[in-house]
Formats: structure tokens, sequence, C-alpha cells
């Protein structure tokens, strides 16, 4: 299958994921913390996504399909986040 054909059919899958992502933020109150828990791992997943695979060739073969993915690591990076942070703690220091 031709790499553009394999990506017009990931990008309609991410489409619909960003779809249920919005509408599962929709009436948040945004603060400065939710902002910040929601832009990190975007943000890097689209970062790792803009990296060449070269810049990965050193690390384990293993390793390197989940690395410069960056929709899967961006997803690993909101659970370590969300299970490594005690956010409750962290909004009532800011208050």
């Amino acid at each position: 299958m031709p790499i553009t054909v394999g990506n017009a059919v990931l990008f309609v899958a991410y489409l619909q994921l960003f779809g249920t992502a919005f509408n599962s933020v929709r009436g948040q109150h945004f603060t400065s913390d939710t902002i910040f828990r929601l832009a990190v791992p975007v943000l890097i997943g689209v970062s790792l996504m803009n990296i060449l695979p070269n810049a990965f060739s050193n690390l384990p073969a293993l390793l390197q399909p989940f690395l410069t993915n960056g929709l899967i690591m961006g997803v690993l990076i909101s659970i370590v986040l969300e299970k490594s942070v005690n956010w409750n703690r962290y909004e009532q220091l800011q208050n």
C-alpha cells in the first residue's frame, strides 16, 4: 500500500480522535494548569512526528516505531503526567 493512502486513512482516524477529545474537554474551565495538562503531550507528540526517523536510528529497533509515533508518545506522556503529578495538590497551591 502506498504511504499516501496509509496517511489518508490515518488522517481520518486522527480526525475522529480529535473530535472525541474536543467533546471531552467541552464545558471545562481552562486555567493555566489545564492548558498545561493538554498542551505538553500534544506539543511533544507533534514534535516527535516532525523529527526525521534517522534521528532514532541508534536506538533499538523495538523502540523506534514507538518513539517516532507522535500519537503513541503523546498518549504515554499524558498517562505518565496524570499518574505522577498530583494535580489536586498543585491546584491548591496556586489558589
